[in-house]
């Protein structure tokens, strides 16, 4: 029986993601972040989903990366959108560019990005009234699921808790 190697996609992101650590092999180079924005449309749905999962944090370049995973933020896959908030999330106040996207984002059909995207809004924290009121509303909406409603509670106590100039709750 043969095994299996990880695809090229898992590869890609696992590589990006261990020279950010550092612990990548020295021998192996990292692809650029160009080409990791470039795989953000491939053809390939994990692919995509990798490329996002590897621009989390945004590296040594953060804004390059807001941009293109704002766009992600509307692809066809759930996963691939899903992956673009939960990036942006990680940008925090930096993926404040991005904003425009993920209150569109926030009306997704699908719970999960709902709930990544109501946390990217808690870290970014600087958001416009019409944002924290849309928040404070999904917090306490019955027919919310319960993970969004959750993610809004919390991030709604973050935007106030940074507005106040209070350390936000993490």
């Amino acid at each position: 029986m043969r095994a299996r190697l990880p695809s090229p996609a898992f590869l890609l992101g696992g590589l990006v993601l261990s020279a950010a650590c550092g612990d990548r092999p020295p021998d192996v180079p990292v692809p650029s972040r160009a080409s990791v924005v470039e795989r953000l449309t491939s053809p390939d749905v994990k692919t995509r989903i990798d490329a996002a999962r590897a621009l989390k944090g945004g590296g040594d370049a953060p804004a390059a990366c807001v941009e293109p995973l704002a766009s992600a933020l509307s692809d066809r896959n759930r996963d691939v959108r899903e992956a673009a908030a939960e990036a942006l999330r990680d940008l925090g106040p930096r993926a404040a560019p991005a904003l425009p996207a993920l209150r569109k984002a926030f009306l997704d059909e699908d719970d999960y990005v709902r709930w990544r995207v109501a946390e990217a809004f808690g870290r970014i924290g600087a958001l416009a009234d019409e944002d924290v009121a849309v928040l404070a509303a999904r917090a306490v909406d019955a027919g919310e699921a319960e993970v969004v409603r959750g993610a809004s509670a919390r991030a709604l106590e973050r935007v106030r808790a940074k507005r106040n100039g209070d350390a936000p709750a993490r």
